[in-house]
């Protein structure tokens, strides 16, 4: 069956290559970078904590300044006022200190701690804010808890600055997988299901949690519907790769997800920014920063877009569909009362109100033996206008404290969500199932760490994380062929973690880290239909725990040359099926991996090429997956075992100063090694249905006419089968190019990603087809950096694919992704 339209997978792969060969064209045509000046720019800084000050001079001189916050942590800058130059600036800020700014070949000033003379009278630089190469951006990462240099970091990690997710026209989370390769997050109703390497759970219910950990501002997010939000305000994505099974608190058993937004800034400025797109698209954004007091700084960050126009349009009921607004609100202070003392307090809020992911079409005979697929892509054939209502947030503190001999890291956070989904789920104008889902989540964490200082040899970490949380579906309602009842559920959740991890160098260029997490998590669940509690035929309460842990070792083969080899192991919690609750499921078991890594980090061409490469082999137990019931719920299973591996590969080359392209790719081959009762479904275009072998059916209904739809639901042993959402192979391409025009710059960006396809189910029948996308980006700017002007396009090879998939005895039917897209934006920023 055909669930996208689009050219073949050979024709894909060659797409792809011809591609890379058109970018490699392109930047070898290019005009030669324009040389950097250093401009005389009026400068006034106040005598303050360094970082604070080198934030500032990167503000006010357009400059990328790059250091490690343990390299100037309790350090104290000279106050610069006047004018400078960006090297002159920074040059006086340094005086009295043991810091020094050094210009890369990209244009990026680095800060590193002054060269001293070591035992044998040799002067070497000891900075830790250098990593393996130099170019702006994208180079420190905090995917070990700490501050290290990206290149330095023994774990697959993809890195993506807030200019590059605007280069690529990246504005959600969802997206994110067109700069990933092997990340593939789709969309079930509101909530998001990624996937990392083959490893998730695709299952969209409330109080679920994911394989894969997200965190902003280490604030950890545990509800799927609250994992879709508008990037606003960032400074930086990070990907990690794999289990992440000892430095992070929650499931992480496929990677880690990271947000970093932006930090306060003691120099008040502000950025606001106006855009118009097709389908009647209008989006603003806004961004303000200044101090309070002396010590005290603040910020606001608001994002909102609105589309009036529609994709598509339901034919039963006339109504447009594919449409929606939502509006992103976030803001931070940060208290530095001393030098050793950082506390922030942020805030953040976001309203969706859409029909994404909950407008279901039909892609086959649906179950009424009269709907096919309409003849547009992008219309259904409803009974009903489907829609999805979300809103999110909650506030967090964190406190960071220094002492002589280590660093305290306090995170405390509260979240919520409220939710109202309306969904057809039969996909046909008939009143076959109709639910109301409201899914609501209130949880509190609180975590603790304590870190040895950068400068001790020997590196470690100690933590504990703590969260309590109550999620489910309230006043929620189901109507239809198999009856009308409301019916509520809500899972309790109290869950605790001890973890610590060690770096120690057994040569001088060697180290071995190792790391071990205990977790150990309650899970309880209760549940009313038509008004009268349900009576548990199973226990209702089920405590988890595991000890999960962490060995690598990496050499530093030469300054621009580290390989390193890890073993690390996952868990992902077993949890309560909250939708289609029967009293007669038992909690779905914990899922874990096993991993083993090896890699190597370069460097080339005096830094300017990149080179990394990764080889992964995965193994699984008690692989948690969904089944899809008639009534419309789902329910997990635990029948599974599997294997996976693959290569990551990824590559960067700064040709010139101004001109950089980017190619990264994943292959990865996955099977189940046992799965003997694997749910299937059978389509059903004609009656009586003629059952294959290997499949385990309950008789079928008998033939009232030529044509039935829907299907059969059917057992089968799916072992050998492929994961589902673990395409073969993901890669993309990218080029950022800046020339001098109209006495500003005008920054060219172009992306494309390929998606080899994948399978939606264990039964391997519903695959989704190869699609490639391809986005691009103009934006000029003033040379006084006030203004700017930009041109956007997304998926402009208008590839027609899904989102999310699911087959039940009602039928195929999907989820649509975005059309081609395109627009234009307007900046003025304010201030320093």
């Amino acid at each position: 069956m055909v669930t996208v339209k689009t050219r073949s997978a050979r024709a894909i792969r060659r797409s792809f290559f011809l591609g890379a060969a058109t970018l490699s064209l392109f930047a070898a045509s290019a005009v030669a970078a324009r040389a950097q000046t250093d401009e005389v720019l009026e400068v006034d800084i106040p005598a303050q904590a360094v970082a604070l000050t080198l934030n500032q001079i990167g503000q006010q001189t357009g400059a990328e300044v790059i250091f490690a916050s343990d390299d100037v942590r309790g350090k104290r800058a000279q106050p610069v006022s006047g004018d400078y130059t960006t090297e002159q600036a920074l040059e006086a800020a340094l005086q009295g200190t043991d810091l020094k700014a050094r210009r890369t070949p990209q244009g990026a000033y680095l800060i590193e701690v002054a060269a001293e003379t070591n035992e044998t009278g040799v002067n070497e630089a000891r900075s830790r804010a250098v990593p393996a190469r130099a170019r702006p951006g994208e180079i420190i990462v905090t995917a070990q808890r700490r501050e290290q240099p990206v290149q330095t970091v023994p774990i697959t990690v993809s890195v993506l600055s807030a200019s590059t997710l605007e280069s690529a026209g990246v504005e959600d989370t969802v997206a994110l997988t067109t700069l990933v390769p092997g990340l593939v997050i789709s969309r079930s109703i509101g909530a998001a299901i990624p996937f990392i390497r083959g490893i998730g759970n695709p299952s969209g219910s409330a109080g679920d949690e994911g394989a894969t950990a997200v965190y902003v501002d280490d604030v950890y997010i545990p509800n799927l519907f609250s994992q879709i939000f508008s990037l606003n305000n960032i400074e930086r994505v990070e990907v990690l790769k794999g289990p992440q099974g000892t430095l992070f608190g929650r499931n992480a058993a496929a990677g880690a997800i990271q947000v970093i937004t932006r930090t306060p800034s003691f120099t008040p400025s502000a950025d606001i920014r106006v855009g118009y797109g097709n389908y009647d698209t209008v989006s603003g954004s806004f961004y303000a920063t200044a101090p309070i007091t002396e010590n005290l700084a603040a910020d606001i960050a608001v994002m909102a877009s609105n589309q009036d126009d529609s994709w598509g349009r339901n034919v039963n009921t006339g109504e447009p569909v594919y449409s929606g607004n939502d509006i992103s609100l976030r803001t931070k202070f940060l208290w530095s009362p001393t030098d050793e003392t950082t506390v922030t307090l942020g805030a953040d809020y976001f309203k969706r109100n859409d029909d994404l992911g909950a407008v279901l079409r039909p892609m086959a005979l649906a179950f009424d033996k009269a709907t096919n697929p309409p003849a547009d892509f992008y219309d259904i054939d409803s009974d009903i206008d489907s829609s999805n209502k979300i809103k999110t947030g909650g506030v967090n503190l964190k406190i960071e404290q220094d002492f002589d001999w280590a660093r305290l890291v306090s995170v405390s956070s509260y979240r919520f969500l409220r939710g109202e989904e309306l969904q057809d789920f039969d996909f046909s104008p008939s009143n076959l199932v109709t639910l109301a889902l409201n899914p609501t989540d209130d949880s509190y964490t609180q975590e603790f760490r304590l870190l040895s200082q950068s400068s001790s040899p020997f590196q470690w970490v100690l933590g504990a994380f703590y969260l309590n949380g109550e999620a489910g579906f309230a006043d929620s309602f189901q109507s239809g062929l198999f009856g009308t009842f409301g019916f509520e559920s809500l899972q309790k959740t109290e869950a605790w973690a001890g973890y610590g991890q060690a770096t120690i160098s057994l040569f001088p260029d060697t180290d071995l880290t190792g790391g071990v997490r205990y977790s150990n998590e309650k899970r309880e669940i209760s549940a009313i239909t038509a008004g009268v509690p349900i009576a548990f035929t199973v226990p209702t309460e089920e405590t988890f725990d595991k000890v999960t842990y962490r060995l690598s070792l990496d050499h530093q083969f030469t300054d621009t040359l580290m390989g390193y080899v890890s073993y690390n192991t996952g868990f992902k919690s077993g949890v309560y099926n909250l939708s289609g609750v029967n009293g007669a499921n038992p909690a779905a078991k914990p899922q874990t991996v096993k991993t083993f890594e090896a890699g190597l980090k370069s460097t080339f061409w005096d830094k300017r090429v990149l080179f990394n490469l990764a080889y992964f082999h995965n193994k699984f137990e008690d692989i948690q997956l969904r089944s899809v019931v008639p009534t419309g719920g789902t329910f997990l299973l635990n029948a599974a075992r599997g294997v996976s591996q693959g290569v990551d590969v990824s590559t960067e080359f700064a040709l010139t100063d101004n001109l950089v392209i980017s190619a990264n790719a994943e292959y990865l081959h996955s099977e189940y090694t046992q799965f003997p009762n694997a749910p299937a479904t059978l389509s059903n275009p004609v009656m009586p249905l003629t059952i294959p072998a290997g499949f385990n059916c309950p008789t079928p209904l008998p033939a009232t006419s030529a044509t039935a739809g829907g299907n059969t639901s059917c057992v089968i042993d799916a072992t050998g089968n492929d994961f589902i959402m673990a395409p073969k192979f993901t890669g993309n391409l990218g080029v950022r190019y800046t020339v001098p025009l109209f006495s500003g710059e005008l920054e060219l960006g172009s992306t494309y990603s390929y998606n080899d396809g994948f399978y939606w189910e264990p039964d391997n029948r519903r695959r989704q087809s190869s699609y490639n996308l391809l986005s691009a980006t103009a934006k000029w700017t003033s040379a006084d950096g006030r203004w700017d002007v930009g041109l956007w396009g997304r998926n402009l090879t208008g590839a027609e694919y899904l989102h999310q998939a699911s087959s039940s005895a009602l039928g195929d039917s999907g989820a649509i992704a975005a059309p081609r897209t395109f627009g234009v934006r307007v900046g003025h920023h304010f201030g320093g």
